[in-house]
């Protein structure tokens, strides 16, 4: 903020800078929800923020400090001085007027930064302004765990879709056996795609709930996270959070993994792991998978504006996901380097189970890659299909490009609109593509990089063709109907 209030030569660059670094640091705010921030959004008198558009299309109403709503307004006066017109409704305004851009807000934090004396801890550990937003989510959430506070509520200030999304509790609030994670962060089992990152800390939450529902009688420390408490926390998750049996599913795995690493290092306390580890997972409806059809395919695919940068990127990036079935994590780890055109086309890639596999490439795929690399002109280093900042995409980043190109493809494709698309519909629609063109169904399973041949049944009985080939092949029934009559004449003849 120091560096920012040094910008004397740009008056209102100054200010709204001061402000809005500020207003991140006490609230939390993504950059984007406070660059869409206009006057009407602010309520004076009762201190409240409206944010809306934000993740996921949400609203939510944010409390301020009077100290910051004081600021806010000192702010809103110095801008009616230096800008008495302004051409946009927005709160954060550009020396010209309009509102402040993403992208000039990121270089200005450079500059800042630069200005501040701020070293990077690595290459790739840059200070950036969301980290504002992880300085506000960590000191609230240490702050009232000291004060013996919700962690529910961090969750819903910061608007996050899980609470286990928020940091994990302090190692020491439960020990010994949270001692054991805090050991090895990486003993929770990837649950999700292709991903190598430690699965959402799904104990934090247990842990919650142990601290705010207590057994009546106090437990001893190496019991608190014993079958008593893991059970209502998974009912829970299914009961008042209104989870699916999936995610129960998934939130039981990750607890199962870290009470297996316990058991192998605590033996002493088999007689409360064990309990927690024979927890059976439930039983749920197994629908089947959505794929899209090759009328669909090529709708989808020639959505993008290919005038631009990103529709190319994003109609590059849709076409290899077709043909060759990555998953969305595969895809966005995929670098420069790891596409090979010429004789044998193919692409590299790091799969499920830490495992190397390469995937044949179609001429249609080697002619949009060839291009795209043209045009990318990276390094074998740099990722294939990067962001606005040269940086991988996320899977979050993937998912939405995918919506809003699907929902431009239902104008001319109405079939589009009855199916939620995601980057996984993607992987099923070239498993089918290859199970209709006669592909065994093992070879499809090596194609995907299955680890059990059992993970690729669920396309079978998703193909109705091969049903009703079986039933052409039958032999049509052309007896009369009615009931059996016994013939006397022959029950007459017989011994």
């Amino acid at each position: 903020m120091a560096a920012a209030h040094s910008l004397r030569r740009f008056p209102l660059r100054a200010a709204t800078f001061e402000t809005l670094i500020g207003l991140l640091v006490v609230t939390g705010l993504r950059v984007g929800e406070a660059l869409r921030l206009d006057r009407a959004d602010i309520d004076w008198r009762d201190g409240l923020l409206t944010i809306t558009e934000t993740k996921f299309n949400k609203t939510r109403l944010v409390p301020l400090h009077p100290t910051t709503v004081e600021a806010l307004r000192c702010y809103d006066r110095r801008r009616d001085e230096l800008c008495p017109r302004p051409v946009d409704p927005s709160f954060f305004l550009s020396t010209a007027g309009t509102r402040r851009r993403y992208d000039n807000v990121h270089w200005t934090w450079l500059k800042l930064v630069r200005l501040a004396g701020l070293t990077a801890l690595s290459e790739s550990c840059r200070p950036r302004p969301h980290d504002l937003r992880h300085r506000f989510a960590v000191n609230t959430l240490l702050g009232w765990y000291h004060d013996g506070g919700d962690m529910q509520a961090v969750s819903r200030c910061c608007r996050r879709t899980w609470v286990t999304s928020t940091p994990a509790a302090p190692t020491g609030i439960c020990p010994p056996l949270p001692s054991c994670s805090a050991s090895r962060p990486s003993v929770w089992k990837p649950l999700r795609g292709g991903s190598h990152e430690p699965a959402r800390p799904c104990p934090a939450s247990l842990l919650h709930r142990a601290a705010h529902h207590p057994a009546p009688s106090q437990p001893r420390d190496d019991q608190v996270l014993s079958r008593r408490f893991a059970s209502p926390a998974l009912e829970h998750l299914e009961h008042d959070r209104h989870n699916s049996v999936r995610t129960r599913n998934n939130r039981l795995a990750a607890i199962h993994s870290l009470f297996g690493y316990a058991a192998l290092h605590h033996p002493e306390h088999a007689e409360v792991i064990q309990p927690v580890l024979a927890i059976p997972h439930k039983r749920m409806d197994r629908q089947l998978i959505c794929y899209l059809a090759p009328i669909e395919i090529d709708a989808l695919i020639a959505a993008p504006d290919t005038d631009s940068w990103i529709g190319r990127r994003d109609r590059t990036l849709m076409l290899v996901a077709v043909q060759t079935g990555l998953r969305v994590s595969e895809l966005t780890r995929m670098t420069c380097g790891d596409v090979v055109l010429g004789t044998g086309a193919h692409v590299r890639c790091v799969g499920k189970g830490r495992k190397d596999r390469i995937t044949p490439l179609t001429a249609q795929g080697v002619q949009a890659l060839k291009a795209w690399l043209v045009e990318r002109h990276g390094e074998a280093s740099e990722p294939l299909f990067p962001g606005r900042r040269r940086t991988p995409l996320s899977r979050d980043a993937v998912a939405l490009l995918l919506a809003k190109h699907a929902k431009t493809a239902a104008t001319t494709c109405p079939s589009l609109a009855t199916k939620k698309i995601t980057p996984h519909v993607l992987r099923h629609t070239c498993a089918m593509q290859l199970l209709a063109a006669g592909v065994d169904i093992t070879v499809i399973a090596l194609w995907l990089g299955h680890e059990q041949i059992e993970s690729t049944n669920v396309y079978l009985h998703a193909d109705l063709s091969i049903k009703e080939r079986a039933l052409v092949r039958t032999k049509p029934l052309n007896s009369a109907p009615g009931r059996y009559r016994r013939n006397e004449r022959s029950c007459a003849r017989s011994p």
